[in-house]
């Protein structure tokens, strides 16, 4: 249940972040690395998340909460989901 929801979050980030066209190239490479880790972990129950993913998570939605509210809620759905699975 868990990684059905974050690949349907992961979908609704991709499609917020491919609206917006302020984003820098260092919260674009945020958000790829983020997409990508939590790929990995939604798409092989055996994947281990990266050391500091959580932290990744939570920086990548302080960056987004001035400018890109909607990314941001998104980000903290996604470490909610991510904690409920003891990630």
């Amino acid at each position: 249940m868990e990684r059905e929801q974050l690949k349907n979050l992961l979908g609704q980030l991709r499609d917020e972040l491919a609206q917006t066209d302020q984003l820098d190239p260092d919260l674009m490479a945020m958000a790829a690395d983020v997409d990508a880790q939590l790929h990995r972990i939604a798409d092989d129950e055996d994947v281990k998340p990266e050391a500091g993913l959580g932290d990744l998570i939570d920086q990548a939605s302080v960056n987004f909460a001035a400018n890109h509210p909607r990314a941001e809620a998104i980000l903290r759905e996604l470490a909610d989901i991510l904690g409920k699975m003891g990630i």
